[in-house]
């Protein structure tokens, strides 16, 4: 199943338990945003249930009854934005499954706002960082040094109490609290997520410098490797406990 088709039929059907009963409440803007990308094959291999629910309709939005795991996807909005109520019915939401021990990864925007649930104040960074960037990595932690797709000018604040776990020069690239993780960077880049994201922002793209057919033609080359340091990073998040 292609990673387009999975996001459409998960936000369609109901919740329901999959090949090792496993249900993930995953959490994303509309459009280019909501496309999984790596986390639709792995997903499917793994024989998980992706639940995905919309920010442009976070009211009806359930509860974390049902659910083992929570994912908070990346937006083309800033955390210091919230024109709709969204960011903060998604802060209320993570914070409670962390309270009640439900893992969660948050990424780009989850990050941010994984962050802001824990209590980091959200802040903006010193520059746009974009494209496939080697990361300075806490050795046997759980994500590898890459390259990993890395889009963002908001600086991942870390919580007092989690550990940091990668960086660039720029900041703060993943975190571990408890059994969660924030990721700066976005280990479900595929190719096709990609290209939607570069149509949408292909503008702002060239505006900050960037080579954009150069980065569809990395993004292409690097597939296999990206996948495979993905499906790494989703196994561990899989394999942490609830509690």
């Amino acid at each position: 199943m292609l990673a387009s088709e999975f996001a459409t039929v998960s936000r369609i059907e109901p919740p329901t338990d999959g090949g090792n009963g496993v249900v993930v409440l995953a959490l994303s803007n509309d459009g280019a945003d909501a496309n999984p990308g790596w986390f639709g094959p792995w997903a499917e291999e793994r024989g998980l249930r992706f639940d995905l629910r919309l920010r442009e309709r976070s009211g009806e939005w359930p509860d974390l009854d049902g659910y083992d795991r929570v994912v908070s996807f990346g937006s083309a909005h800033s955390i210091r934005d919230d024109e709709d109520g969204s960011r903060e019915r998604e802060i209320a939401l993570v914070r409670e499954a962390v309270r009640t021990g439900v893992p969660v990864m948050g990424i780009c925007y989850g990050a941010h706002l994984m962050s802001v649930a824990l209590g980091a104040p959200p802040k903006e960074g010193p520059e746009p960082e974009i494209g496939w960037v080697e990361l300075d990595v806490w050795p046997d932690g759980p994500v590898g040094a890459g390259p990993w797709m890395v889009v963002h000018h908001d600086l991942l604040t870390v919580p007092l109490g989690a550990t940091l776990v990668a960086r660039t020069d720029i900041g703060p690239q993943a975190y571990v609290w408890r059994n969660s993780i924030a990721v700066q960077f976005h280990p479900e880049a595929d190719p096709s997520k990609m290209n939607e994201l570069i149509d949408r922002d292909e503008e702002y793209l060239r505006d900050v410098g960037l080579d954009v057919p150069a980065l569809r033609a990395e993004t292409s080359e690097r597939a296999p490797q990206a996948r495979a340091q993905a499906f790494a990073l989703f196994d561990w998040f899989l394999a942490r406990p609830r509690g």
